[in-house]
């Protein structure tokens, strides 16, 4: 995440990261992972269960009419191609 984070916030793409975790956990792992993008706790999990996650690590692609335009791993080999078409 970070590295998408480098490459594309300067084209408009903004990355935030939310968890369910302990703040101590996640502080920790913000720290140890020197993450560049905006992380938010969410200890009820509301975000989780509205955006239907069944496991972690999940990440979403939103355009900008807030439309859920992809879902799947952070690591998918083509998430950068896809990026590059909605940017």
């Amino acid at each position: 995440m970070n590295r998408l984070h480098a490459d594309y916030s300067l084209r408009g793409l903004d990355i935030i990261a939310i968890s369910n975790e302990d703040r101590a956990k996640v502080e920790r792992f913000v720290k140890d992972q020197s993450v560049s993008y905006p992380v938010f706790l969410d200890p009820t999990g509301k975000a989780f269960s509205d955006f239907g996650v069944r496991g972690i690590p999940a990440s979403f692609l939103v355009d900008e009419k807030d439309q859920v335009i992809w879902e799947g791993h952070p690591g998918d080999p083509g998430l950068h191609e896809l990026i590059d078409e909605h940017l």
